[in-house]
C-alpha cells in the first residue's frame, strides 16, 4: 500500500540497491538518489484541488439549473459532477496525510488500509450501483430509454 507516511527514501542505490529498490516500490514518486518528501504546507497543495472540485461542482449546479432553457439533457453535468466532486471531497477529508506524514517522518506506520469484510462489500456494493445509474443516465442521454 503507497501511503504518504511511506514515501521517504533513504538509501542509495548505489550504496545499498536492495533497500533502495523497496523504499522505491512504496513511494509516490520514486527517485535514483536519496530523497525526502516535499511536505503538504503549501498553500497550492492545501487548496488548490479543493477548489478547482468545488468550482466546477459549482458550475455543475449552474448547468443544472440552466438545464430547461439550454435541454434537459444537459441535467447530466450535475448528475455527475456533483456525486464525483462529493465523493473526492469526502475522500481527500478522509484520507489523513498529515497524520501518515507524521507518522512517517517518526518512523512509525499507519493502519490507513482497509480492514474488514464489511468495508470492502460496501465499496462493491457502492460501486455496482454507480455504475448501474451512470449506464441508465447513458442510456436516458442516448434515448435509449
Amino acid at each position: 500500500m503507497v501511503t504518504t507516511g511511506q514515501n521517504e527514501q533513504t538509501a542509495d542505490p548505489l550504496e545499498d540497491p536492495a533497500r533502495a529498490a523497496t523504499e522505491q516500490r512504496t513511494a509516490n514518486t520514486p527517485a535514483g538518489v536519496p530523497t525526502r518528501p516535499a511536505g503538504t504546507g503549501s498553500g497550492i497543495d492545501r487548496l488548490m484541488p479543493k477548489w478547482v472540485v468545488a468550482a466546477l461542482m459549482a458550475v455543475a449546479v449552474i448547468v443544472g439549473l440552466l438545464s430547461p432553457v439550454i435541454g434537459v439533457r444537459f441535467l447530466a453535468v450535475p448528475a455527475i459532477g456533483l456525486p464525483l466532486g462529493a465523493i473526492w471531497l469526502l475522500m481527500q477529508a478522509k484520507m489523513g496525510g498529515h497524520r501518515e506524514e507524521e507518522a512517517g517522518s517518526g518512523g512509525q506506520r499507519t493502519d490507513s488500509a482497509p480492514g474488514s469484510r464489511l468495508r470492502v462489500v460496501a465499496i462493491v456494493v457502492a460501486t455496482v450501483i454507480a455504475v448501474a445509474a451512470f449506464v441508465v443516465l447513458m442510456g436516458w442521454l442516448g434515448g435509449e430509454l
